[in-house]
């Protein structure tokens, strides 16, 4: 974006330096550079000028060396910003879910899925074992899946050398709904809007905010406790 060229400008000489392979960072470096990247990500919803970036730089360096602005209230300004980001986070979301409108109308029918109450699209393609579900008992699953987006992509799958373990009340809202309409064994297509996925927020930088997503989910095993280490 047009508001960051100035600051990689002015840090050109210092950046070219850096290591573009992670393996070659340290853990601290890496540390570094995950924060900024977290916060540099935020910091678009705010739709910075040229001289806010720099300021964004001052806060930094000031930051680091214990200082700040003069009379200026810092809880004030991170509470307000909190405000605008959530505001045009929201305001993107609404955005992305209304291009989206055809993509997820024409997979809907190309997959004949049907809607749950909550608005949840999901089709099972195998019922698995009715007598192994998740439960009160056995609330801890081990899953299959991939997840898409709308045009294919895939953003995340498991591998079949490391299934993972979780409680089901760690995953998304669309995983907790439709992981328990099948048992051990079966398979659920799902699409799941963004309100029951990854909502306005989105999971960057794969996912953006109101986007909907797909998964093909296969419950593997489920258990009463996480596998001991």
């Amino acid at each position: 974006m047009k508001y960051f060229a100035s600051y990689f400008c002015l840090l050109g000489l210092l950046t070219g330096c850096l290591n573009t392979n992670s393996s070659d960072m340290s853990e601290k470096s890496k540390a570094m550079y995950a924060l900024g990247h977290r916060y540099a990500f935020k910091m678009r919803y705010l739709k910075p000028a040229e001289k806010d970036v720099d300021y964004f730089v001052k806060g930094i360096n000031d930051g680091l060396k214990g200082s700040s602005i003069e009379g200026l209230d810092i809880e004030a300004a991170l509470k307000k910003s909190e405000q605008i980001i959530t505001k045009n986070k929201r305001l993107v979301a609404t955005e992305k879910m209304g291009q989206q409108q055809k993509a997820v109308s024409e997979f809907i029918l190309e997959n004949d899925l049907i809607k749950s109450d909550t608005g949840l699209f999901y089709k099972i393609i195998e019922q698995g074992d009715s007598d192994d579900v998740v439960s009160k008992n056995r609330p801890f699953v081990r899953l299959r899946y991939v997840g898409k987006k709308l045009d294919g992509t895939v953003f995340d799958k498991t591998s079949d050398q490391n299934l993972p373990v979780f409680p089901i009340s760690a995953t998304i809202e669309a995983w907790k709904e439709a992981i328990p309409m099948i048992g051990v064994g079966g398979k659920i297509l799902i699409l799941a809007p963004s309100d029951l996925a990854f909502g306005a927020g989105g999971a960057p930088p794969k996912i953006s905010g109101g986007e909907s997503v797909i998964f093909e989910l296969e419950l593997v095993d489920t258990s009463s406790e996480l596998p001991k280490s």
